[in-house]
């Protein structure tokens, strides 16, 4: 078995409340901290030290409608979790598993705390009015307004993404 894959099986996150949805993804040389289910709602959440400089979160969510206003109000209900203000960036696409996903970046805190982040809704394989929202955060800090910064090209985001995988089984 390899140590730096992490894997989520269906019915893990069934025993967990959440939707059952299975996934995996490599995290080897991104020098993350792993915690499989740290909270409600969340399968997953990698963190690189100090405090979170980068982030990358897989929690549950519950909807009909897969789009963008869909993603929209997910990434303002994680603003409310997460105690912060957010400021919506643009939309786009970006491959995962094979297929085009919704995607929209984001930015979190203020300050010296602020992070920008990238957002991917994954609809339910099995069709079920649920799915996965996968976050990427990167530490910005106080300089710029953080447009410059393209998550999607950062090579830790690139590898996770990557390697993220749909899974089914138990």
């Amino acid at each position: 078995m390899n140590l730096t894959m992490v894997h989520s099986t269906p019915s893990e996150a069934w025993n967990q409340k959440l939707p059952p949805i299975g996934f995996s993804l490599d995290y080897s040389g991104t020098a993350m901290t792993v915690s499989k289910f740290p909270e409600s709602n969340c399968y997953l959440r990698l963190l690189r030290p100090p405090q979170g400089s980068l982030e990358f979160v897989v929690k549950s969510y519950r909807s009909e409608t897969y789009n963008h206003n869909t993603l929209k109000d997910l990434i303002r209900e994680f603003g409310l979790e997460i105690g912060s203000s957010v400021k919506m960036g643009r939309t786009t696409t970006i491959r995962v598993g094979g297929i085009d996903r919704r995607t929209r970046e984001f930015v979190t805190g203020n300050g010296l705390s602020r992070k920008k982040w990238l957002a991917i809704i994954i609809p339910s394989p099995d069709g079920g009015p649920y799915g996965l929202l996968v976050m990427f955060g990167l530490y910005i800090g106080s300089n710029g307004s953080g447009k410059r910064v393209r998550i999607s090209e950062n090579p830790v985001f690139k590898k996770l993404i990557d390697s993220f995988q749909l899974t089914g089984g138990r």
